[in-house]
């Protein structure tokens, strides 16, 4: 996510917010990571080269389908006074999903977000 139009040195809020299409076989909890490293292209990343992520920023458990969201403001903050990039990753730490699917931003609706309170 690009923040480069944030002049702002801190906000009060940052949402993460993704549309979950399926989730196979229930709920369970996903976490956010921050991924410090804005060195990859949305089509160049790949499992083999994807960068080191950071601490865990918070976990939740995903809806079967609906909207997901996942406070990341401090995440956000610290790259404000950096890159003005934000990077973030899932994990499902429990690795108990089988599948889980969310809208891209090629969707065209509902896409991924991240809401941003001054």
């Amino acid at each position: 996510f690009d923040l480069s139009s944030i002049t702002s040195p801190s906000i009060t809020r940052a949402t993460l917010k993704l549309y979950v299409t399926s989730l196979i076989e229930g709920t369970a909890p996903i976490a956010v990571f921050g991924v410090p490293s804005d060195s990859w292209t949305e089509t160049g990343i790949t499992w083999n080269n994807q960068p080191a992520f950071g601490s865990q920023l918070v976990s939740s458990s995903l809806p079967s389908t609906g909207w997901a969201s996942f406070d990341v403001t401090s995440f956000v903050n610290s790259r404000l006074a950096g890159s003005k990039n934000v990077s973030l990753m899932l994990w499902d730490t429990a690795q108990s999903i089988k599948l889980a699917t969310f809208n891209s931003r090629e969707t065209g609706s509902n896409m991924p977000v991240l809401e941003v309170t001054k």
